[in-house]
């Protein structure tokens, strides 16, 4: 400390050393650094930083990873590799041949020496596996078809969902056993008709039918007219009816049916 405030005490009367023309010395905030670490600083770290994309998305699945018991598999459009073995995701930073030789001597250092056609073999299982998976979890396409018809049909007679899963579907295995029979029988057994499917069944084309409606009133002009009414539990609901033309022709369906939160009499509506 004593140190320290002698060499500054003697510092102190003189005046600051400036750099002239004639030396052609610059001053010490403009001199380059000539410190090891700034020498040794490798080149390429710059240019990650400006880049847009992290250096690691920049990696690419290879043929040879199957030596190590890696495939490859993608999830939300990027390139993972997976463990032929134990079948586990690793993360997209993990496709090294360091890290995935970790993997295989750290989980299974019994396989660590097989060859790669130990390894290919287990890559067809587990893609064969995956096919079998899928054709059972995938529901067919006329499958799908038959639900929302069904789904549609219920919700134009006003039924309860559970009616599609207790009574539709067992009556028309029914009729195609009798009429076709139990190859044909079976296949409507993979129509999904519970009463949550067809609950969303509904939902999903309610919503398709209000932005089929929206689209074709944003399209040309239209006219609105509200209206108050009352539903089964005498609650007061608020009615907006819209009348536009499409296709030359002129329609009027129901914008929406929403509840009024308050007590409405005869000729005014009182917020409560």
């Amino acid at each position: 400390m004593k140190r320290w405030l002698i060499s500054t005490n003697e510092n102190a009367g003189r005046p600051a050393e400036r750099p002239t023309e004639e030396s052609g010395e610059a001053p010490p905030s403009e001199r380059p650094s000539t410190s090891g670490t700034e020498r040794d600083r490798p080149v390429h770290k710059e240019v990650h930083k400006k880049s847009d994309q992290p250096y690691s998305k920049c990696r690419k699945y290879r043929e040879e990873f199957i030596h190590y018991g890696f495939t490859c598999v993608i999830v939300n459009e990027v390139q993972h590799p997976q463990c032929v073995v134990c079948t586990e995701v690793l993360a997209h930073e993990s496709l090294k041949p360091v890290k995935m030789l970790r993997h295989l001597k750290t989980k299974h250092p019994s396989l660590a020496a097989k060859p790669v056609d130990f390894f290919q073999r287990k890559e067809q299982q587990l893609q064969g596996q995956k096919k079998v998976l899928t054709k059972q979890t995938t529901i067919p396409a006329k499958a799908q078809q038959a639900s929302y018809e069904v789904a549609y049909l219920i919700a134009q007679a006003k039924k309860p969902h559970t009616i599609g899963e207790t009574l539709i579907k067992p009556a028309a295995i029914a009729i195609s056993r009798a009429m076709h029979g139990d190859k044909l029988a079976r296949e409507l057994e993979s129509v999904p008709l519970s009463s949550g499917t067809v609950a969303r069944r509904i939902s999903e084309m309610a919503q398709d039918i209000k932005c089929q409606l929206v689209d074709r009133v944003k399209k040309g002009k239209y006219a609105l007219q509200l209206d108050e009414s009352t539903d089964v539990s005498n609650s007061a609901q608020l009615l907006a009816f819209i009348r536009y033309i499409f296709d030359g022709k002129l329609n009027e369906d129901i914008l929406f049916c929403a509840p009024l939160e308050g007590t409405c009499r005869r000729g005014y509506f009182h917020k409560t």
